[in-house]
């Protein structure tokens, strides 16, 4: 075997294949740079899904005719000189790869002008050959085009796919990235036809009410030197798709395990092992304590205080979930962001209701333990990413958006005037020109976990003997998984001990189940997976909390009285967190008058 250079061109290839997988990869790279670059105003240009043009148009600063030169060479950058610089990196692009990448593997024009010239720049480069470079009259800025992507790179090219799927994936990343750019001007237009429109907006949460529809809560903290902004939208807006929580930090769109993970854990058992919050939560913390250097693609970060970083940001999710009380919007699970907002596209309005507790009394019970482990540097094992921790809470306010409520009062369930039992499991009621709807067994469902939580937490769960002590059939592992977390299950007023190699005997239960059948909820805790963190165990904890307020909860089928149902209205109201149950379904959903003349036409 011969070990020979490679050609200059193979070296290119490869690169591009890093750097450039689809036209959004492009499309990111050029509008990352445009950011870099002080443009107000992006215009990305798509046609045929980016197959024969990419093009963005921007009004940065541009550059000079040596600069765009010396742009698509390999490793070319304005924005590092010394290694130093990857320590405090506080743009978008530094590798300088992506102009390279990108001639390498298309045909691209380049027209471009600063300030400080009295012409532009024209420079077109032909899968990494310079055809010409000359002067040409511009507007201060850059227009970059990049046309018949991978059009010398057959086995690449292939492997896209049709031009809605490469327009859609370009909308989604243009539309996250926005967010957390909300001072640009963001436009993108797919074969002549104008798809987004997103003017400046004032911060990111303004952004992202008008690209999220329905009932959310937002959050701005600032802990020490760190600062977590976002927006969730309800549990019952969760979806299946990883990436319907946006994560940016230090506003670059990132894909971060630590902080997804953080964000689940966060919303705890209101979310199903398969589905995702919908959302977007914005961290920022020093240069140095952050390395965006680590993905070829730079959509991956490492944390030099990772444990902190999960920690916190799990707690002020967790603290802003419990935000959501109140009724959600009939059409918020039908009105989420499906597509881009245009000049021509209705926002719908969102009223915020600025919950009326005193901020002053959730100020949270330590000190700023974050920005003192910041300070010193302190480092962390991946056991810490689930140790539960207390932060000072900074200027913070909560908000939830909905639509159309009113909201001079917090919302009381206990002011409904309640109408009667539909459907055998629904409650109908009216308040204010509004009619609800509420699940009967998810809001006694979210009453009997909350209080089997604080029992459990506070260890005073009433248990039951049985008078006659019940065996359930299990597998031999199943009885050895349940007989694994006997003290966890006597917490929950459970006494447990084997009856053979696949008996489990129960002398004792909750109060809560003392009239239930048992074997559907041991069979289903037999089934849980081992604990191997405290995040597991916690949510072992929330798992079997669940299963018994379920099991313990009126069902669909049963009947009630209007005493009955105003009696789970005032404990509903009693709750901190009443509007979703365990499981994330809403507990209530309004609709408004105005709704209701328009299903019968009485509008017209």
């Amino acid at each position: 075997m011969i070990i020979k250079l490679l050609d200059d061109s193979v070296i290119n290839q490869i690169a591009a294949g890093e750097v450039v997988e689809r036209p959004a990869s492009v499309v990111r790279e050029l509008v990352d740079n445009a950011i870099d670059a002080g443009s107000k105003s992006v215009t990305v240009f798509l046609e045929e899904g980016g197959k024969h043009l990419i093009r963005v148009l921007d009004t940065g600063c541009g550059m000079s005719k040596d600069d765009a030169r010396l742009a698509c060479e390999r490793h070319a950058t304005s924005k590092i000189h010394t290694t130093d610089d990857l320590n405090e990196l506080h743009t978008l692009g530094f590798r300088g790869e992506a102009l390279s990448s990108i001639a390498a593997v298309t045909r691209l024009k380049i027209i471009t002008r600063s300030k400080d010239e009295e012409s532009g720049t024209e420079i077109m480069i032909d899968g990494g050959e310079l055809r010409y470079a000359k002067n040409v009259a511009a507007p201060i800025g850059t227009d970059i085009r990049a046309s018949n992507l991978f059009f010398n790179v057959p086995a690449r090219k292939k492997f896209l796919k049709q031009p809605a799927t490469e327009e859609q994936k370009v909308k989604q990343w243009l539309t996250q990235s926005s967010i957390a750019h909300p001072d640009i001007h963001y436009k993108l237009v797919l074969d002549g036809e104008q798809s987004i429109n997103f003017p400046p907006a004032e911060d990111m949460i303004s952004r992202a009410q008008h690209i999220f529809r329905g009932s959310s809560v937002t959050f701005d903290e600032k802990i020490g030197p760190l600062r977590i902004c976002g927006l969730l939208c309800h549990p019952a807006m969760a979806q299946a798709d990883t990436k319907a929580m946006i994560i940016f930090v230090n506003k670059r769109l990132v894909s971060d395990k630590i902080v997804s993970k953080a964000i689940r854990e966060g919303f705890s058992s209101t979310l199903k092992d398969s589905e995702y919050p919908l959302g977007f939560v914005s961290i920022e913390l020093p240069a140095s304590e952050v390395d965006v250097n680590v993905h070829p693609q730079k959509s991956e970060v490492r944390f030099r205080s990772g444990g902190d970083v999960f920690a916190t940001v799990r707690e002020i999710v967790r603290r802003s979930v419990q935000n959501f009380n109140g009724p959600v919007t009939m059409r918020s699970s039908n009105n989420l962001y499906v597509g881009p907002i245009t000049s021509q596209t209705p926002v719908y309005s969102q009223n915020p209701i600025k919950f009326q507790s005193n901020i002053q009394n959730r100020v949270m019970e330590s000190s700023n333990t974050y920005a003192s482990n910041f300070e010193s540097n302190k480092t962390y094992s991946n056991d810490s990413f689930s140790q539960p921790q207390n932060f000072e809470q900074q200027g913070t306010l909560f908000q939830q958006t909905t639509s159309e409520i009113n909201t001079s009062q917090p919302f009381l369930f206990s002011n409904l005037k309640y109408i009667g039992q539909a459907l055998s499991c629904f409650l109908l009621c009216e308040y204010q020109e509004n009619m609800y709807v509420i699940d009967m067994h998810a809001a006694h469902e979210r009453c009997n976990y909350n209080k089997i939580r604080k029992n459990f937490e506070n260890k005073c769960v009433e248990s039951q003997l049985l008078l006659v002590p019940q065996t359930i059939e299990l597998t031999e592992a199943g009885v050895e998984q349940c007989l694994s977390r006997k003290d966890m299950l006597e917490n929950f007023g459970f006494e447990i001990e084997r009856f053979g190699n696949n008996v489990l005997l129960i002398r004792a239960v909750p109060a809560i189940l003392s009239n239930v059948n048992l074997t559907p909820i041991i069979k289903e805790i037999a089934a849980l997976e081992d604990e191997m963190d405290l995040g597991i165990i916690d949510r072992t904890i929330d798992f079997i909390a669940a299963r018994i307020a379920c099991h313990a909860s009126i069902r669909s089928g049963d009947k009630i009285t209007k005493e009955e149902a105003y009696a789970l209205f005032t404990e509903l109201d009693q709750e901190d967190f009443n509007s979703a149950c365990p499981h994330g379904r809403p507990v209530i959903t309004s609709f408004t008058r105005s709704e209701i003349e328009k299903w019968f036409g009485r509008d017209r």
